[in-house]
């Protein structure tokens, strides 16, 4: 900064203090302009914009924001801060250099040249020559044909920068293909290589540029485009009822339509046993909204039809009026910001796809009446706006509730494979054990039961532990007023007294099987429970395809025997696996909780 009459000099800096987000401005004087306490103030010509998102901050003597030292040749300095310095302009680079003329003046003849601020040249430049300092890039496989790079790096200087991106299969001695992609310094920046070849190693090499250009060192990394499973569902499954996934047993009847307006096509991939849909959209039709339905709106082959097929006499859909959430994973490598989801014609929440890959969404079914949860058998993923062509991926689509159990059994003798009965009121789900319906008695005498999911209101069941805890989860079924009877099996609400000397009349007790008559008291059958009455025969239905079935010998009244499986692959069976136990029963694998393992 030179004064132009008398060619003298003040040195100007601008630097940042040790605080966090503080900048200082330094003007020293020299040997023939020594600024000093006792005769110069600093006027009010300095002016910067966007300072914390002012658009003009003008710096005084007056106020006090300028200080003034005796120090060596003297100093004036400010101090701001400032949380982005790059976006401070100079609106005004004058500094007045007054006389202090206050208690009688003084020497004031090295500032005669500096009477205002209009006589002082800001020639002063500042040379760049430090190149940006780039960090690793970071590939992450998005798909089978793409690639997001994390790009990051500093610069002294420049807020923005140049990333020169050049990308070949590893091991290629050709040229590769380059890109440039711009940043800002300090901040990461994300970009996606598209129509790479799936299975294929890629070798991606960065170096970046400020705006001189000073260019850094390359740095490189590594990636094999390949789709990436879906997050693993962390849900029990007793609080799931699941539509399209592999870690819950599917609550519908039937497979089902996955694009019913057939557009966007899609494919089922299958990456080590996680199976997921990818769309893809079609640039013919750019102009339609890209959506996909699930289902169809009739009682059709097409249609979410849930297992036990009527929900109420009426309705065929799946019935999740118990339900509290949709869960749903969807990845997408470009943000999408407008699509929403239906339950047949019934709006549920928007969401938003960033396109940062696979992201997981609960959407709440608050907004739907009771009715409307009662017959699902479609779903809609409506407006999934991206550019074509382009690839979402769906998998994980079920229905959970986070409701507390409305029962559990906490008996500390209870070890897998004990046997017990319940009867409730509520039709249920339930975690840490299998269930069974009796089915009769068969033609050698033997008591026949088959494997259920769900508890029907009032019907007694037989059940196998697979742990010391057994919750039960209500399902939106109407619970029943009385307990009722399935084959010979009763149930009971209340705590009742059966007689000893009742014939016919069997009970569990642990991993076994009694005859009331075999005991030297009456028997006690608590509430919730049940027994086992042939006073009447129940010939057993025949076996169900893909449903367990168990037997019991009666021989006698005083014949005592466990549990026999029919088929004995289906045995159940408890195995270590890194440390847990597992229950086996066939291909079935359970945890110690009853969830299915995949």
């Amino acid at each position: 900064m030179t004064d132009v009459q008398a060619g003298r000099t003040l040195y100007l800096t601008i630097s940042r203090t040790e605080n966090a987000n503080e900048y200082k401005i330094l003007l020293e004087g020299s040997a023939d302009n020594k600024i000093t306490s006792d005769n110069v103030y600093v006027g009010t010509n300095l002016t910067l914009g966007n300072v914390n998102g002012e658009s003009s901050v003008a710096f005084t003597r007056a106020s006090g924001e300028w200080h003034v030292s005796s120090d060596g040749f003297g100093s004036a300095y400010i101090t701001f801060t400032a949380a982005n310095f790059r976006n401070i302009t100079f609106i005004n680079k004058g500094v007045d250099l007054y006389r202090d003329m206050s208690g009688g003046g003084g020497d004031l003849s090295s500032f005669n040249a500096f009477p205002d601020a209009s006589l002082i040249q800001w020639d002063a430049t500042c040379v760049d020559d430090e190149a940006p300092v780039v960090a690793a890039p970071v590939a992450t496989p998005l798909s089978g044909t793409s690639v997001r790079l994390a790009l990051s790096a500093t610069d002294n200087m420049s807020a923005l920068l140049t990333y020169h991106i050049n990308y070949k299969p590893t091991g290629d001695a050709g040229a590769g293909t380059n890109v440039d992609v711009l940043g800002s310094a300090g901040e990461t920046t994300y970009h996606n290589i598209k129509g790479l070849t799936g299975g294929t190693n890629y070798t991606f090499s960065v170096t970046v540029s400020d705006a001189v250009p000073n260019t850094s060192a390359a740095q490189v990394c590594n990636a094999t485009p390949a789709m990436p499973k879906a997050p693993v569902p962390t849900h029990e499954a007793v609080t799931v009822l699941s539509v399209y996934s592999d870690a819950y047993t599917s609550a519908l009847a039937h497979d089902f339509i996955k694009n019913n307006w057939a557009w966007p096509t899609y494919a089922e991939q299958d990456l080590g046993g996680d199976h997921l849909l990818v769309y893809t959209s079609d640039p013919a039709i750019q102009a339609q909204m890209p959506d996909v339905a699930w289902g169809d709106s009739n009682d059709g082959a097409n249609a979410i039809i849930a297992k036990d097929g009527f929900n109420d006499g009426t309705n065929k859909g799946l019935d999740v009026r118990s339900m509290v959430y949709l869960h749903f994973d969807m990845w997408s490598a470009i943000a999408t910001i407008y699509p929403e989801v239906y339950l047949n014609d019934d709006k549920l929440a928007g969401f938003e796809l960033d396109g940062s890959g696979w992201q997981s969404f609960d959407i709440p079914l608050s907004s739907l009446t009771a009715e409307q949860k009662n017959n699902v058998r479609f779903i809609k993923f409506i407006a999934l706006r991206t550019p074509n062509p382009e690839e979402i991926a769906i998998d994980n689509v079920y229905f959970w509730t986070d409701a507390a159990p409305t029962y559990t059994r906490d008996d500390s003798w209870m070890a897998p494979g004990e046997l017990g009965t319940v009867c409730y009121p509520e039709g249920l789900r339930v975690a840490g054990a299998t269930m069974y319906q009796m089915a009769g008695t068969d033609a050698n005498g033997k008591f026949v039961f088959d494997e259920v999911e769900v508890l029907a209101p009032g019907v007694p069941y037989l059940f196998e532990a697979q742990s010391n805890e057994l919750r039960f989860y209500a399902t939106a079924a109407t619970p029943a007023a009385e307990a009722g009877t399935s084959k010979g099996m009763v149930g009971t609400f209340s705590q009742i007294t059966i007689p000893q000397a009742s014939p016919n009349i069997y009970y569990f007790s642990g991993r076994k099987f009694y005859a009331v008559t075999a005991r030297s008291t009456d028997l006690t059958v608590p509430a919730n429970r049940a027994y086992v009455d042939l006073t009447e025969p129940h010939p057993a239905m025949a076996p169900k395809p893909g449903i367990r079935r168990i037997t019991f010998d009666v021989e006698g009244t005083s014949t005592i025997t466990g549990c026999e499986q029919i088929d004995a692959t289906d045995a159940p069976a408890k195995i270590l696996i890194d440390g847990q136990m597992y229950i086996l029963r066939g291909e079935k694998l359970d945890d110690a909780t009853g969830r299915l393992v995949k």
